[in-house]
């Protein structure tokens, strides 16, 4: 993984645990942020839905295993960059689409959904 990568992963998981991530659409940075359609694939979940508590957790525990992010450059806003992590869930289900983006001391929800369902 590239030094670039692993930086990210490191601002990512200090400002999760420090601040209170959020989620909040506008014109500029809209967001698809549907964690409570998403299917909790963790073992003691027995295949409950992820509620907002839930699916900052789950994205705490991806980033501090390791998982693969992939850094893209957003449309809206213009210039910004987004920390994508595509996530299997099992031979029967779509992946778990996560997009994050920094902001100033924080971490901001731009996308959490299947991966199926495109947005524009």
């Amino acid at each position: 993984m590239s030094n670039e990568i692993e930086k990210v992963r490191g601002i990512l998981l200090t400002l999760i645990r420090r601040h209170r991530p959020h989620v909040k659409w506008t014109r500029k940075a809209p967001t698809v942020w549907q964690p409570t359609t998403v299917i909790d694939p963790r073992p003691n979940q027995f295949h409950r839905n992820f509620t907002e508590l839930t699916c900052w957790e789950y994205i705490e525990e991806l980033l501090a295993s390791g998982h693969e992010i992939e850094i893209v450059n957003m449309r809206k806003p213009p210039g910004s960059k987004g920390y994508v992590m595509k996530v299997e869930q099992g031979p029967n289900n779509p992946k778990l689409y996560i997009k994050l983006q920094i902001g100033q001391k924080e971490v901001i929800g731009r996308s959490f959904h299947y991966d199926r369902i495109r947005y524009r």
